[in-house]
């Protein structure tokens, strides 16, 4: 599965990079929308480093780096991980936070279908924790790069590209936090933060209940569907891809 989603990723990549050429319009729109004064020139893959996946470049020397995320149905996607002890540096929990956070990884990670990752008597606790840092958790998950202007979103059900100033999701998405039914956190109503999970077999000698198992990460997932119930009024272009 890990390699069935990178491939489909890679093909959205290439698919956006092939044919944002044939829409001038929204070509036009991109240029005026950040007031670049150079014509297009082209498009390039950026490799598999960071959150930028297509550079669109105009001739004045002026790039517009493009993330994008591919998904079917609803689209629960992965924005970014990290492991435990980055998560807690990167937004300054505290030792205590940090070992309280590490302990409902590990008591999930002995039952990850029946235990919740924040029980309903420490939710509360950790809505105070995190509500505070969600800004800083939204900005850093989707772009901490002031290049990644552009948020792609490709439905590949009915081929559509729809995108998004980057700037415009990040201050857009609601700061406020609360909870799945089964015990994850959620951000402005689509942004998922949760344990990682999966079944470990690329680190089988790693015990699935030790920190160090990469199942035991820190996930923040976009819910597509949700996200764009939200914010589709702020869509800055979109295009439909018919197959010829």
């Amino acid at each position: 599965m890990r390699n069935k989603n990178a491939t489909t990723g890679k093909n959205a990549e290439k698919l956006f990079r092939d044919s944002i050429s044939e829409y001038p319009d929204v070509i036009e729109t991109l240029r005026s929308s950040y007031k670049i004064q150079g014509a297009f020139s082209g498009t390039m893959l950026t490799g598999t480093g960071g959150k930028c996946d297509v550079k669109i470049g105009f001739t004045c020397g002026r790039n517009i780096d493009v993330s994008i995320k591919a998904y079917t149905g609803d689209g629960f996607n992965q924005i970014t991980r990290l492991t435990l002890d980055n998560f807690a540096q990167r937004y300054g929990l505290s030792e205590s936070e940090r070992e309280n956070l590490r302990e409902l990884i590990l008591a999930k990670s002995q039952n990850p279908n029946r235990t919740p990752l924040f029980p309903s008597n420490k939710r509360e606790e950790w809505k105070n924790i995190i509500e505070p840092l969600s800004g800083e958790i939204i900005k850093k998950s989707f772009s901490d790069h002031p290049s990644r202007e552009i948020l792609l979103l490709f439905n590949r059900d009915e081929s559509i590209m729809r995108i998004w100033k980057m700037n415009r999701v990040i201050q857009g998405i609601s700061k406020t936090v609360d909870y799945t039914r089964n015990g994850n956190m959620i951000i402005g109503g689509c942004v998922n933060l949760q344990r990682k999970g999966g079944n470990g077999k690329y680190a089988a000698a790693i015990d699935k209940t030790s920190a160090d198992h990469p199942g035991n990460q820190i996930q923040i997932k976009l819910r597509i569907k949700k996200f764009i119930d939200l914010h589709h009024k702020k869509v800055l272009a979109e295009y439909q891809i018919f197959w010829g």
